[in-house]
Order: C-alpha cells, then sequence, then structure tokens
C-alpha cells in the first residue's frame, strides 16, 4: 500500500512536496458523479495516508 500511495503521488500535480496526502478507499466507496467528466469520482468513505513522492521501479 505504501508503495502504491508514493508512485500515486509521484505521478500527481504535489510531486514537488515533501509530503503528500494520498487518499484510499474500497471500491464500494467510489462513485462517479451523473454528467461528470472522465475520471471525476466521489468517495463517500475514505482514509488518507501520508507519504513521500518516490518513482521506485525496483519491484516491477
Amino acid at each position: 500500500m505504501l508503495e502504491a500511495a508514493q508512485l500515486a503521488a509521484f505521478f500527481s500535480q504535489a510531486k514537488e512536496q515533501p509530503k503528500v496526502a494520498v487518499n484510499y478507499t474500497n471500491k464500494k466507496f467510489v462513485n462517479k458523479p451523473k454528467g461528470a467528466v472522465a475520471g471525476l469520482v466521489s468517495l463517500s468513505s475514505f482514509k488518507t495516508i501520508l507519504v513521500e513522492p518516490k518513482h521506485s521501479l525496483e519491484r516491477i
């Protein structure tokens, strides 16, 4: 989970920040609002993890 959050933070607009907040949740809490653009979702319940943005490809 930590590595995925670090990778998501690295590819976000906030990658220049020393710490980035990344939200995560189960699939059942993710909904797409009607008429919303592609890629926009709402989370009805989530947790947040604070990570340093890192681009590590060691496991791939």
